[in-house]
Order: structure tokens, then sequence, then C-alpha cells
């Protein structure tokens, strides 16, 4: 989560997201997020069973077999916006969920919810953000 919150003090904006691997939209054994002020690999922690994020430094850490998730939901509705908040999701849930947009900008929740080994990914209604 401490890479996450460095794109939120940096006001990082959204750029691209990837898909690295998969059956399709919403699951995949990883998400690859681009962001102005850099790029993270989001991905469940075998052992801790929960999301976490990897700060992939240079373009060969980019991990074989990425698809473009751009168009997928719910990216689709935060390319170019500004990770505003990241906090822990529900207890027991091991996941993620990150505010684009500031309070007073129509907000939208993205959950990153661990599925096996997979990271779901979900849109929530802005009440579940505390």
């Amino acid at each position: 989560m401490e890479r996450l919150l460095r794109v939120v003090e940096a006001k990082g904006r959204l750029l691209k997201a990837d898909r690295v691997g998969g059956a399709g939209p919403g699951i995949a054994p990883a998400y690859m997020l681009t962001f102005d002020v850099g790029r993270l690999l989001i991905e469940v922690d075998a052992t801790a069973g929960r999301v976490h994020s990897v700060h992939l430094e240079t373009a060969d850490e980019i991990p074989s077999g990425i698809e473009d998730a751009s168009e997928d939901e719910p990216w689709w509705r935060i390319m170019g916006c500004v990770l505003a908040r990241v906090t822990a999701g529900e207890v027991g849930a091991q996941g993620l969920q990150l505010q684009f947009r500031e309070d007073h900008d129509n907000p939208r929740v993205v959950s990153l919810l661990p599925s096996g080994s997979e990271v779901q990914v979900g849109l929530d209604p802005i009440q579940e953000l505390n």
C-alpha cells in the first residue's frame, strides 16, 4: 500500500491499465497500472493472501502477456483521473480500495480483492470508502 500512497501524495494520474494474463475483464493474475508518476503491478501476495503493489522501475520488469484493460469496466471510467485516496478493504477481505478523483469531484472507488491467486476488480459505491 505504501507505493500507492506515494502515487496519492504525488497526485498521480492513471494513464493506462493492463491485465496480466487472465480470461477476461474483471479478474486476472495481476494488473499493471501506469500513472504519470510511475508504474505499479497489483497482484496477490501468495503467502499473505492479500492484494499488494510492486513498483516496476524499468521496462525490463514489465511482465509478459499483458493485455490492454483500459476499456474494461471499471478502468475506462477513471482513465486520466488522479488517485486521491487508498484504503485497506473490508476486514478479512485483504483487498484495497482506490479512490480516483477528489471527494468534491464525482469520485470513483475501485476495489481490488484477492480471489484465490488472482485479483478481482470492481467499481464500488463511494459510501463504502472511509
